[in-house]
């Protein structure tokens, strides 16, 4: 059991993580490496599109201690990049090709990359890349670029691994800047704690933008199993997910708590062997209690880590998961154990230990603390460790208490900072997004739950000035400009717009009294609308916790999000037997398209119509 500042120190020794994954294609060449779709890569064959890759990059002067944007799908292409850049002794900089461009050209103007790889079939990003030289993969592929990448020296501790942008609370994104000792010692200490050789198939989730995935990806890698990479439709859908498990014998999965929530509803089929490790978010008792009915066998870790300290630092095996008292699984979610060569603390404000029981703030320091973030030098969460003389601790924001024993239970947070379907979110950021709508003169944004579900509300004041007149700007249209700034989890489930912000004494704006229980928005009921547009607003509303929820609303409108849409059209499976892709519900969200959808695909329209009445029936209005 852990016990602070007495762990003993592990020495991982060399190679670091890319020599060590080149070394696998000298020691097992032909094991089979990568697969991505019908794309599968042994050892050797990897190393080979590693090397083209890297020729590639260093003709365009691309060499040790730059940075490299990788604006590339969840692919193999992207892994395959990450090494490449990796082999001249550069840095990769993640970029979601999903974000707008507004960010994807914030993003960049803050780490001013050496150059940017993207692919030709996630177009979009190029345009926010001013004079940042562009290469395509595709074109690396089909010419197979001769020659090979300069013979380099075997990476350092100190040389820069990654930078990976979050959510930052001067309404900036902050770069987080990631050393290969920091990363190195993340990954054999997550090898080591977790057992990971024991797995040998490795599935690769997550979001490119984040490194919640890197344990499976880099773990994996570290002990040269199979990296398998999941496609996008294979993580939205629930059937698709099992598949994906199955015909891959996963057997190492980490993944959000919530994603993996929303991919098993209504989903029995979904059957996970082996490692499964939740991270992101904190685990709930209804995703414990259906993981208690997956085959013996499982093994279910908590794991908890801010980007700040290299992925994570401390995990929880939930050895009795199944033998415990449902009514009591909220209790196991906790930390028992702290990874090698870290330091987690629970201090007070003077940073003194607290006694066991007693909230606290928690502190990290160790061998995975981060290098600061890309040009800012805002050290205010970084402080001296009074307990390790000349080391540096990290304070995390988060409120947690130690128990007897040394297990850490978190408590939230002490700031503004929310974590939203795995994501870390600044309000401030949100809100300054907003102040720069034109017509906005206030913002403020909350995190409230309705129904088990979190959903981010923006409140705004008009205070927009035009030509000497005030500018009024509708709330339908403040989402719209967000929608174009931010990425989509930071995009609010609603705005409202009020006439003042309720306050403190102190003149602070006072959260606790925005209102939550808001009023669905009221849609014209389309005239002649059928039981399937009926049925697919009533699914709608009992998933968002609201009533009168009617078949010409427009689901993300009306607080609809990305793992939502997994939930409505597990729903809609079960209730009509038509399997839709969620694909489906972002370009047809308004519940009347969708119905129209729907029924175009149905072979028999008016039994669709007759099976949906029928669930209408079955279920309480």
């Amino acid at each position: 059991m852990y016990k602070e500042n007495t762990m003993a120190a592990v020495e991982f020794g060399t190679p670091l993580l890319p020599d060590r994954i080149q070394g696998w294609a000298r020691s097992a060449p032909e094991r089979l490496a990568l697969v991505f779709g019908a794309r599968a890569r042994s050892h050797a064959d990897l190393d080979r599109d590693v090397e083209t890759l890297a020729a590639a990059l260093h003709r365009r002067q691309v060499g040790r201690g730059d940075l490299v944007a990788l604006a590339l799908p969840r692919s193999d292409d992207l892994y395959i990049g990450i090494l490449a850049v990796w082999r001249l002794g550069a840095a990769y900089v993640p970029v979601d090709t999903g974000w707008p461009r507004d960010r994807v050209t914030q993003i960049l103007d803050i780490c001013r990359p050496k150059a940017l790889l993207a692919s030709r079939q996630a177009q979009g990003q190029e345009g926010a890349c001013g004079a940042i030289d562009v290469l395509h993969v595709e074109d690396v592929r089909q010419d197979g670029v001769a020659g090979a990448a300069p013979t380099r020296a075997p990476a350092r501790p100190e040389q820069l691994a990654y930078v990976v942008f979050t959510s930052g609370s001067t309404g900036t994104p902050k770069g987080v800047r990631i050393s290969h000792g920091s990363l190195h010692n993340y990954v054999a200490g997550a090898a080591q704690a977790l057992e990971l050789e024991r797995r040998q198939h490795y599935a690769v989730v997550s979001s490119v933008a984040a490194d919640l995935g890197y344990t499976t990806l880099f773990g994996g890698a570290y002990v040269g199993a199979t990296l398998h990479i999941a496609a996008e439709q294979e993580v939205q859908d629930g059937p698709s997910f099992s598949r994906f498990l199955a015909s891959h014998a996963i057997d190492c999965l980490k993944i959000v708590p919530s994603h993996l929530d929303a991919l098993l509803e209504g989903n029995g089929d979904a059957v996970l062997r082996g490692l499964l490790v939740l991270g992101g978010e904190a685990a709930q008792p209804g995703l414990l209690r259906k993981l208690r009915a997956q085959p013996a066998g499982l093994e279910v870790v908590n794991h908890y880590g801010p980007a700040e300290t290299t992925v994570g630092v401390a995990i929880h095996r939930f050895d009795e998961l199944n033998s415990a008292d449902p009514d009591a699984l909220a209790d196991m979610v906790q930390l028992s154990q702290i990874l090698p060569n870290n330091r987690v603390y629970v201090l007070d404000e003077q940073l003194r230990h607290v006694d066991d029981g007693v909230e606290g703030e928690l502190h990290i320091g160790g061998a995975q603390l981060f290098d600061g973030y890309v040009g800012d030098d805002d050290r205010r969460k970084v402080v001296d460790d009074p307990y390790a003389p000349g080391e540096l601790l990290y304070a995390t924001g988060d409120r947690a208490v130690r128990r007897q024993g040394g297990a850490i239970v978190l408590r939230g947070r002490k700031d503004d900072q929310v974590k939203l379907r795995g994501f870390r979110v600044e309000l401030a950021e949100v809100e300054a997004a907003a102040c720069r709508t034109p017509g906005v003169g206030l913002a403020c944004a909350k995190v409230a739950q309705a129904g088990g579900v979190d959903r981010l509300l923006l409140y705004f004041v008009n205070g927009g000035m035009e030509g000497g007149s005030p500018v009024r700007v509708e709330p339908a249209a403040v989402r719209e400009a967000l929608a174009a700034m931010l990425p989509n989890y930071m995009v609010p489930d609603q705005v409202i717009a009020l006439d003042a912000f309720p306050r403190l004494p102190n003149g602070k704006i006072d959260r606790r009294m925005l209102p939550v229980d808001l009023p669905t928005p009221v849609t014209a009921s389309p005239a002649g609308e059928s039981p399937v547009d009926l049925l697919l607003a009533r699914l709608a509303g009992d998933l968002l916790k609201r009533d009168n929820v009617q078949a010409g609303d427009d689901f993300f409108a009306i607080g609809g999000h990305s793992l939502l849409v997994i939930r409505l059209v597990a729903r809609i499976r079960e209730r009509l037997e038509v399997r839709i892709p969620p694909s489906v519900v972002f370009r047809n969200p308004v519940f009347t398209q969708l119905a129209d959808y729907i029924r175009g695909q149905a072979p028999d329209p008016a039994g669709l119509e007759l099976a949906a009445a029928a669930a209408m029936a079955a279920e309480p209005s």
